[in-house]
């Protein structure tokens, strides 16, 4: 077995049959365990050969699971395809669904956007001047984030808080699991400045397939952008990313990643709902 592997010609031949029929292997993980199976022995002929996918995107996106991403890049340019940014990545793999829906996407880092000039989206401190924080056993709640509604405007129907400008969540100790799902949604109508010690970060709209939304599917372009965005800090409006079996709680608002400073077990999610309750499921 191991000569037949290590056959120059059978590297040829799989790596050429694997580009040719990628429309036909229409799962991402059966491309991704085809492509594996040959090893880092299979580059020099993916190079020969990476000229008969014509610019497909999707197959180097798939290829990027495989191979490190110096290598990719370096089969992109061969054939004069500039790298991605992320956000390029989720917009281009979104015109090929349909039922686009309307999702916002939460950046801490940059990563797709820089914070709108005058947003008042902000975490990891307290909240915009105004807004009234929460107790707990006479204690203060922890501020997790607030959105400000005009970066995310359908937001404030969905919630029930028509007329304000920030929607803030807060927990009751964000850092202790115990009490993770100790929550509150508090709407301002008028809140001031950030403060100085908090954080602004974007709030990217998006416009993607219903069906990046579904537990399954063999669309590669769909499970690429529903791992992009389950990737991301979190995001509103759509329908959950569920770790685990689905648990809603009424009308689901957004998800938050640990990025937020939660702890949530093992690489875990935060799914907030209209009314302040929140849940979670780890892995």
């Amino acid at each position: 077995m191991a000569s037949f592997v290590e056959d120059p010609g059978v590297h040829e031949l799989a790596v050429k049959t694997v580009i040719e029929r990628r429309a036909d292997i229409r799962a991402l993980g059966l491309v991704k365990q085809a492509v594996t199976r040959l090893g880092d022995a299979a580059l020099p002929s993916l190079e020969r050969h990476i000229a008969i996918s014509q610019g497909d995107r999707t197959f180097l996106g798939q290829l990027e699971s495989v191979f490190p991403p110096p290598a990719v890049e370096a089969l992109g340019a061969a054939q004069g395809l500039a790298k991605e940014t992320s956000l390029q990545t989720m917009q281009r793999l979104a015109k090929a669904g349909r039922d686009h829906r309307r999702v916002y996407a939460f950046d801490l880092y940059a990563k797709l956007s820089p914070p709108r000039d005058g947003s008042l989206s902000c975490y990891d401190g307290p909240p915009p001047a105004g807004v009234e924080v929460p107790l707990r056993a006479g204690e203060p709640m922890d501020h997790v984030l607030t959105i400000d509604l005009q970066d995310a405007p359908e937001l404030a129907a969905l919630a029930g808080h028509e007329g304000a400008r920030t929607l803030s969540f807060f927990l009751g100790e964000r850092h202790e699991d115990e009490l993770v799902e100790d929550s509150e949604l508090v709407p301002c109508a008028a809140p001031g400045a950030l403060h100085p010690e908090a954080r602004p970060f974007a709030i990217v709209p998006l416009d993607l397939p219903g069906g990046v939304f579904a537990r399954r599917t063999d669309n590669p372009e769909l499970q690429q952008l529903r791992k992009l965005l389950f990737n991301c800090d979190g995001y509103a409006l759509g329908e959950p990313i569920w770790i685990q079996s689905p648990e809603p709680m009424g009308t689901f608002l957004f998800q938050l990643s640990e990025s937020f400073g939660l702890n949530l077990g093992d690489s875990g999610e935060m799914y907030v709902w209209a009314g302040g309750e929140a849940n979670w499921q780890c892995y």
